[in-house]
């Protein structure tokens, strides 16, 4: 789906494990930034000034014009700012060669399933150390969960995202489907009703494939189902144990049995994407595409509604997922880069960038002053916050962990197979990498 930002967020979370990451960093994998305690920029500039360096997949000069607010830190600080951007397509081979020459900027980016794995090899230093936790625990739970690893801060959010369901409700007008399901039986019914095999429309679409992106859209149904990747401890797979097995042969039967959802079956659809095209009636995204339908609202009537959950179990929505600015250990610079941590942290950045560039701040004193939040569909988006929020497992062999775990869903959905015998196997590889670390 065609999104208004360079990279969309499923570049941002599109990726297994690559030969590079492994290589340099022992194992990653590629795939949101937060506030700042108030930055501690009474004191006086250093005596001689020096030029700070960031990375990151977010032209936010086009998007927030950034060096603005780089300006005002310089002028509390003395101190110059220089952003690099570097499209997702590029950040890889790019971030990998300078972890392994140890030319890594002052500042980056990395996806928060990255974190626990940074943070074992020494790569970054915890955010915790400098940045005040008044500040840290302004972040919305879903971002907490995924930053913090051995006790400790890592990251710092610019962005934030809740994952949702899109309505086509001309659609469900025209097929006599009165109400938005919440529950998956609900959602199963109405996605039979929605399907046209003949004219190529489905009622269901949530993603299928092997990458990071299906994925983190699919731990969100095995913790729905009150499953998990890893036992409470992280000591062990869960991945075979009901919750999970449960989850996944829903979703296999709703591809394979129920024949609502496309599965590996490709939507004849254009470049504007299924949903716009009204190719499919009731589509997983997210919050990350809300923008681009504000300013140009789809040619119908459609809603943005919480993705159906078990009728069994407690509902839960969303899997916190996004990139977080971290400094590297190595910085020359470490308290001037800390400083300017505190700055992407604090109340004139987040505000700015809520304004500018992502209205959902992951601070939540700075959205509850967005006005724009307080109506639909960005309402909508917040509520679906409130509900409650999970995490993928944070822990330093996530890249085997997500790999295991894609093979086993892939040959499921797609390919039909068993989700007991599949998921098994997944585990005895995942208690594998759990042994070798």
């Amino acid at each position: 789906m065609a999104v208004s930002s360079p990279l969309s967020r499923r570049d941002f979370l599109r990726a297994t494990v690559t030969l590079a990451g492994i290589t340099a960093l022992g194992g990653v994998v590629s795939a949101c930034v937060a506030p700042v305690a108030p930055a501690q920029s009474g004191a006086a500039p250093a005596a001689q000034a020096t030029t700070l360096t960031i990375w990151s997949i977010w032209d936010l000069e086009k998007e927030m014009k950034a060096s603005e607010l780089f300006a005002k830190f310089t002028e509390k600080t003395g101190d110059q700012v220089e952003h690099t951007y570097v499209p997702g397509d590029g950040w890889d081979e790019k971030f990998n060669a300078g972890a392994a020459g140890k030319q890594l900027p002052d500042i980056f980016v990395a996806d928060g399933i990255n974190i626990a794995a940074y943070g074992s090899r020494k790569l970054v230093t915890p955010a915790s150390d400098f940045v005040d936790q008044a500040i840290l625990d302004d972040y919305w739970p879903g971002i907490l969960g995924e930053v913090r690893w051995e006790g400790k801060h890592w990251g710092l959010s610019i962005e934030l995202h809740s994952q949702g369901m899109v309505v086509n409700k001309e659609m469900f007008k025209a097929k006599g489907v009165d109400k938005v399901p919440t529950t998956w039986d609900e959602w199963t019914e109405a996605g039979k009703a929605l399907t046209d095999s003949e004219g190529g429309v489905w009622g269901i679409n949530f993603p299928t494939g092997r990458n990071e992106y299906v994925a983190w859209w699919i731990s969100l149904f095995i913790t729905q189902n009150g499953g998990s990747l890893l036992s409470a401890d992280g000591t062990k797979a869960a991945i075979n144990e009901p919750g999970a097995v449960g989850a996944l042969d829903f979703l296999r039967s709703l591809v394979n049995d129920s024949k609502v959802a496309p599965g590996a079956s490709q939507i004849q659809a254009g470049p504007e994407g299924a949903f716009l095209s009204k190719k499919d009636a009731m589509e997983c995204t997210g919050s990350w595409n809300l923008l681009q339908w504000v300013n140009t609202p789809p040619p119908f009537d459609w809603t943005f509604a919480p993705v159906p959950h078990p009728a069994d179990k407690e509902d839960l929505q969303g899997i916190g997922g996004g990139w977080h600015f971290c400094q590297w250990s190595e910085t020359p610079h470490p308290d001037n880069t800390a400083e300017l941590m505190r700055f992407l942290a604090g109340d004139e950045w987040m505000t700015a960038a809520a304004e500018r560039f992502r209205p959902m701040s992951p601070r939540k004193s700075i959205a509850d002053k967005m006005d724009v939040l307080k109506k639909e569909p960005w309402s909508l988006a917040m509520d679906i916050l409130a509900i409650g929020h999970a995490n993928r497992p944070v822990h330093p062999q996530y890249p085997l962990i997500t790999n295991a775990a894609q093979e086993a869903y892939d040959s499921i959905i797609v390919g039909n197979q068993p989700a007991q015998a599949a998921l098994d196997q997944a585990a005895q590889q995942i208690n594998e990498a759990l042994a070798s670390q």
